[in-house]
C-alpha cells in the first residue's frame, strides 16, 4: 500500500501544472542534420498566444538556423539558412514540459558559387526542462520538407532533411 501511495504521490508532483506568466521566450541551440553541411546553430524568439489553458498553451515561434562547412574533397564551402515560423503547442508539467509543432519557412542553400532557394514545410517535436525559471534546456528534432527541391540547383542536397538541437531559453 506505501509503494501505491508513493507511486501516486510520484505521479501526481511530476504532473501537476506549473503556472507559467512568461510571454515571451529567446534562445539559442547547437544542431546537427543528416546532411552536408552538418553542424550549425540556431536561434529562437517566441511569443505565447492569449488562450493558454492551465496545463496546455500555445505560441508562435520563429526559427532561424545557419549551418556553414567547409569539406576538403573536393574543397567546397557549404552554407545553409532556414527561417521558420511555426506554430507550438506545449503542455506545462512541473519538472519538464513537452510540445510540438508545425512549421512553414524558407531556406537557401549555397555550394561555392550555386545557390538554391526554396519554401519549406516542417514539423517538430521537443522537451524542455524545468530545472529553475526562466532559463529552460531543451532538446528537440525536427523534419523539414523543401517544396522545391534542392538537388535541381545544387547536387546531392537532400530535399527531406532531419535536424535535432540541444538548446537553452530564456523565459520573460
Amino acid at each position: 500500500m506505501r509503494k501505491q501511495i508513493a507511486a501516486f504521490t510520484l505521479i501526481i508532483f511530476l504532473l501537476v501544472p506549473v503556472s507559467t506568466y512568461s510571454q515571451w521566450a529567446a534562445g539559442l541551440s547547437a544542431n546537427l542534420k543528416n546532411d552536408n553541411p552538418q553542424k550549425g546553430i540556431g536561434f529562437t524568439i517566441s511569443r505565447a498566444l492569449p488562450f493558454q489553458f492551465p496545463l496546455a498553451g500555445f505560441r508562435i515561434r520563429i526559427d532561424g538556423i545557419l549551418f556553414d562547412q567547409t569539406i576538403r574533397r573536393p574543397t567546397t564551402t557549404l552554407s545553409e539558412k532556414n527561417v521558420h515560423v511555426s506554430l507550438e503547442g506545449i503542455l506545462f508539467l512541473k519538472l519538464f514540459q513537452p510540445y510540438a509543432m508545425i512549421s512553414a519557412g524558407y531556406g537557401w542553400l549555397k555550394a561555392n558559387d550555386n545557390h538554391k532557394g526554396s519554401f519549406l514545410t516542417g514539423s517538430a517535436a521537443g522537451l524542455q526542462f524545468a530545472v529553475f525559471h526562466p532559463v529552460y534546456p531543451y532538446l528537440e528534432a525536427r523534419a523539414v520538407q523543401y517544396i522545391e527541391p534542392l538537388s535541381k540547383g545544387v547536387s546531392n542536397a537532400k530535399d527531406f532533411q532531419i535536424t535535432g538541437a540541444l538548446g537553452v531559453k530564456i523565459e520573460f
